[in-house]
């Protein structure tokens, strides 16, 4: 099998996530290499090298004797989507193993507190390698871009759906949807399926949630379709129900749409929409970041409302 074969397949697997619990090890890295195949075979020189950088937060979950942090069915909720991406890893790894591949793998904890993440791109075992992959914030995205451009190599952006203003660099791949597309996604969605609905955009003060509008109003001009009659509403954090209940039409179905990245604030929103649609039929609608709340959905608070998300999986 071909090198850069085995690379495109460990990207597409990766896209797969499931859930398991993870055995304490060292908190820089899960495993300081994964090799697949014979030993023998692993001597080559031409052996992919690949390094996998994930928020796992092993220091938060084990003391330094290895032991687990907290009870026995207690498992906290920041540490579920390293993890997750943990075990797409795993998955990826396994696949490429019935396939007879040899790769070897280093997979870094990102949330260590021992090394920052400039430490870690800087360790010499990946001074070579062929490929990063990493589950990352948005101001993480630079580091690994810049890392990868001085070593001529793909850094495969596998989370942030955003090129956070980095150009002129071959190497930056964006493997989800840009926030501009999502947000004209969710825009014709809405124009086919609720355009008669009255259309609130419940928002933030914060410049993502900015940009958040400024791409809804571009796409809102160059529509070929009907534009959405989209009315903003600019809400502090501790917002509440009776602010809400101010901008909703008691008389007629309505359609709330978070324009907002926060998931903490579209969990509120919901949830306080959630508790007034005795009285009102709505619909929220929200982005893709509503995937990490989720299953927060399925709770009796959350009964009685149309919940509709974007996702980029």
């Amino acid at each position: 099998m071909k090198k850069p074969f085995l690379l495109v397949l460990l990207v597409m697997l990766l896209q797969a996530s499931a859930f398991s619990q993870i055995t304490s090890q060292d908190s820089l890295r899960v495993a300081d290499s994964i090799r697949i195949a014979d030993s023998v075979a692993a001597r080559s020189s031409s052996i992919p090298k690949i390094a996998i950088f994930a928020p796992l937060y092993l220091d938060s979950a084990f003391d330094a004797t290895h032991e687990y942090r907290y009870g026995k069915n207690v498992f906290p909720k920041f540490i579920n989507s390293g993890l997750e991406f943990y075990e797409g890893v795993q998955l990826a790894l396994d696949s490429l193993a019935k396939e007879n591949a040899v790769l070897e793998v280093y997979i870094y904890d990102t949330r260590s507190t021992k090394e920052t993440l400039e430490q870690q791109l800087a360790k010499p075992e990946i001074a070579d390698a062929d490929l990063v992959i990493a589950n990352c914030t948005p101001n993480e995205v630079h580091p690994f871009a810049q890392f990868a451009q001085s070593k001529g190599i793909p850094f495969i952006n596998s989370t942030v759906p955003s090129d956070v203003g980095i150009t002129s660099n071959p190497y930056f791949v964006l493997l989800n949807p840009t926030l501009k597309t999502q947000c004209e996604g969710i825009y014709r969605f809405i124009q086919r399926y609720y355009s008669l609905e009255p259309l609130v955009v419940f928002r933030k003060k914060a410049s993502s949630d900015d940009m958040i509008k400024t791409i809804f109003d571009e796409f809102s001009k160059n529509t070929m379709s009907i534009p959405l009659k989209m009315r903003y509403v600019t809400l502090a954090d501790s917002f509440t129900v009776n602010q809400l209940m101010a901008q909703i039409d008691t008389n007629k179905k309505t359609v709330c749409l978070a324009g907002s990245l926060d998931a903490n604030f579209g969990r509120r929103l919901v949830q306080q929409l959630a508790s007034i649609t005795k009285s009102n039929k709505i619909t929220a609608i929200g982005m893709p970041t509503w995937e990490t709340i989720a299953r927060d959905f399925s709770r009796p608070e959350y009964r009685g409302i149309e919940i509709i998300y974007y996702t980029v999986l």
